[in-house]
């Protein structure tokens, strides 16, 4: 008697243990996971957050002993070549007071016909920049046409960076985590102006039911765009301009008619001064990972269900095998 109740209270310890764990398990499930990218600028910035627990990912931390080793560094020279420097510096800034009071005057007098100069130059850049305005118009009329007959837009979207994402996707479509993270820190290891049309061109292209069940339990807090695109001149500036907006508001129509996005925004805008193309990205995700667990259920009990019929199907196919030899031997 005393045997069963020491076996009862084990058993009892036992379940309280597996409920304990199973609560546990559930409440870190239930906890929100918030991931925030931003790229601007200053470069890549990606930060997770748990719950009220904040991870920062990049841009990475300084190694604090090379840090440390560095500032020794610093203290070293300085200690070695202070005092001269010093001199130095006292004597730069003695000829530079001595400088700037005849520059001062002299400055002066300049003013006035640099202001009336810059008047004069801004007053041609004004009529330069309306007339390549007017250019552009038409030459973006033509290019619209052009590609009504057939001839297509200039090819802005860097297909290399377009199949990374297709990788990406892939392997999480393979439940190949390990390939998935290695192919998202190679995207954003590179991340550009051209990997945001990359990312645009790449949502575009999905269809509506791409990880529908998953995706839409994933809540898109934030996701703004802001571009700012340059060319040689004034008509090959608009219409790359005309071709990144063809491919970029469909694409986040598309996307916020199929998930679920709290704030969107994009911007495509001209620059015919830059020498360069520019653009900025934030997006903020916030998600449950139980919400993501409870679409696939009923994949898993399917599955359970025809694993458990299929080892009953071979336990009653061994059984007649096995009474079909005894049956031989006899």
């Amino acid at each position: 008697m005393i045997i069963l109740k020491i076996l009862l209270w084990i058993v009892v310890i036992v379940l309280i243990l597996v409920l304990l764990v199973l609560l546990t398990v559930l409440a870190a499930l239930s906890m929100k996971f918030q991931i925030h990218f931003d790229y601007d600028e200053d470069g890549v910035k990606l930060k997770l957050k748990y719950g009220v627990i904040p991870i920062k990912l990049l841009p990475k931390k300084v190694d604090p002993e090379k840090a440390e080793k560095s500032k020794a560094k610093r203290e070293a020279m300085k200690q070695k070549f202070g005092p001269t420097a010093n001199k130095l510096k006292d004597k730069v800034l003695q000829k530079v007071s001595e400088v700037k009071e005849k520059r001062d005057i002299q400055k002066t007098l300049e003013n006035a016909e640099f202001y009336k100069e810059e008047e004069a130059r801004i007053a041609r850049e004004e009529v330069r920049i309306e007339t390549e305005l007017k250019e552009a118009e038409a030459q973006l009329e033509m290019a619209t046409k052009a590609e009504e007959e057939g001839v297509p837009f200039p090819d802005v979207v860097d297909e290399s960076k377009v199949s990374k994402l297709d990788g990406i996707k892939e392997a999480i479509e393979r439940i190949d985590f390990e390939s998935a993270i290695k192919g998202i820190q190679d995207f954003l290891s590179g991340f550009s102006f051209e990997s945001i049309i990359a990312l645009l061109s790449f949502i575009g292209k999905q269809t509506g039911h791409t990880f529908g069940k998953v995706l839409r339990r994933i809540i898109i807090k934030q996701f703004c765009i802001d571009l700012t695109v340059s060319g040689s001149d004034a008509a090959k500036t608009a219409m790359k301009v005309g071709t990144i907006s063809a491919i970029g508001f469909p694409a986040l129509g598309k996307m916020v008619q199929s998930l679920t996005v709290k704030e969107y925004d994009l911007e495509v805008n001209p620059d015919f001064l830059a020498n360069k193309d520019s653009g900025e990205i934030h997006v903020k995700i916030a998600v449950r990972p139980i919400r993501l667990l409870t679409p696939f259920i009923g994949y898993f009990v399917k599955i359970g269900g025809k694993s458990v019929s299929f080892v009953n199907s071979y336990k009653k196919t061994k059984k007649e095998k096995a009474k079909l030899k005894a049956e031989q031997v006899k």
